[in-house]
């Protein structure tokens, strides 16, 4: 059972709603114990609107709803974090997160590669390595041989750059996710 001091900061705490794939923020909200009871009991995310002074589930008016995954809280129980599943866009703007200078990382590009692998054009090059087995695995060795070939710092970026796209096309082409590759490293790291 989570417990929050929703007195220590006068009945709202900050409540940052993270995807529950990549841990990246998505938005910040706002939640009182209402609206928490009213998001552990929907399995939603559903906060406290401080402009319109009631319930707020998100995706009511848009349709981009927030599935809730797992609640966590801070060390002093007046903050708490929402990982969730959305569906569309999270900004009003229509963006994805509400923070956009997020840096780019692996998710991205797996995102990315993802997106083209639907809705690539017939130009995609993504598309083509994964309609072409015998492609893909070609450009995986060639890129691991320049990869140990390469001498400079700049090279080694640049090939490896070049070798984890086409690991991770091959990822998607076997429907193998980033957390995968994750928990079969943490296994071997014990």
């Amino acid at each position: 059972m989570i417990e929050i001091d929703f007195e220590k900061s006068g009945g709202l705490v900050p409540t940052v709603v993270c995807d529950a794939h990549d841990g990246k923020p998505r938005m910040l909200a706002y939640s009182n114990g209402e609206s928490l009871e009213a998001a552990r009991r929907e399995g939603v995310g559903v906060y406290w609107s401080r402009s319109r002074g009631k319930l707020w589930r998100k995706g009511e008016s848009s349709g981009n709803v927030q599935r809730l995954v797992r609640i966590e809280t801070d060390c002093d129980a007046d903050a708490l974090l929402f990982f969730v599943e959305q569906q569309g866009p999270t900004c009003h703007t229509g963006s994805e997160r509400c923070f956009s200078w997020l840096p780019f990382g692996w998710e991205t590009l797996a995102a990315r590669i993802a997106q083209r692998a639907n809705d690539g054009g017939e130009g995609s090059y993504t598309r083509r390595l994964l309609a072409d087995p015998a492609l893909l695995e070609a450009k995986i060795m060639e890129e691991a041989l320049e990869v140990v070939q390469a001498q400079t710092r700049e090279e080694v970026a640049w090939e490896c750059a070049d070798l984890l796209y086409f690991m991770s096309v091959r990822m998607q082409s076997a429907g193998v996710s980033i957390a995968d590759v994750m928990a079969q490293m943490e296994g071997r790291a014990k």
